[in-house]
């Protein structure tokens, strides 16, 4: 029998519907939806900060920012978001 994986937490189990109800506690639809929207939030959130982090890494390997600069730029997004 194939496992599926959770959308929120990433565990694999065989009956996925057992696994919300009783880890997750989910009751209907509405907060499944919910749940999962929040994961794909958190989940652009940390793509999003990612590609901040490189694109900066590469200006200070390149000499176009400062080590200050990058510290400040990164602070700045943390705030920001």
């Amino acid at each position: 029998m194939e496992k599926s994986k959770c959308p929120i937490c990433g565990k694999k189990f065989v009956d996925i519907l057992k696994h919300f109800a009783l880890d997750h506690e989910i009751k209907d639809m509405n907060q499944f939806e919910q749940l999962v929207s929040e994961c794909e939030k958190n989940e652009q959130k940390k793509t999003s900060f990612r590609n901040y982090v490189e694109g900066l890494k590469l200006k200070l390997s390149l000499g176009m920012i400062s080590p200050e600069e990058y510290r400040e730029s990164m602070m700045k997004w943390c705030k920001e978001n």
